[in-house]
């Protein structure tokens, strides 16, 4: 079984070696979709052997706020995963050593989505973070 992290980025320099080490302790590969970083991103991200760059192909740098689409940046990262399991995840999310355990004994259920706690500060609220690949599952614009 193989195991993905889809993440979109952008100049996350200051948080990214913290996810990247925290996921490349449970998963084969760490998809990385860049929307226009100007930071040392990319470079921090290359000296990582599991993580696979790519630069949006629909958003840059220069793309207006009001043209950014996340569901649409999201959906980018997911079609490029190619484990039998998708983890959705931010840059500047981290998983504790404790979970990464706890994860590694879930059954992998192909009927099933995995929802998790996810804290910050002071609120927790729970949210789809592993998914099947293949399974339809997809971000879509709420408006």
């Amino acid at each position: 079984m193989i195991i993905s992290v889809a993440m979109i980025v952008k100049n996350e320099e200051s948080v990214i070696l913290r996810a990247l080490d925290c996921w490349s302790k449970i998963v084969d590969e760490i998809i990385i979709v860049d929307t226009g970083s100007t930071d040392s991103t990319e470079v921090l991200c290359k000296h990582r052997p599991k993580v696979k760059f790519f630069h949006s192909e629909f958003f840059d740098k220069d793309t207006a706020i009001e043209n950014f689409s996340f569901s649409k940046a999201k959906n980018e990262a997911l079609r490029r995963c190619q484990g039998d399991w998708i983890f959705w995840a931010d840059a500047d999310d981290f998983i504790t050593d404790e979970n990464i355990e706890k994860i590694k004994r879930l059954p992998f259920n192909v009927n099933h989505a995995y929802s998790f706690t996810v804290r910050s500060g002071m609120v927790s609220f729970e949210h789809t973070r592993l998914i099947p690949n293949g399974s339809g599952i997809f971000f879509n614009e709420q408006h």
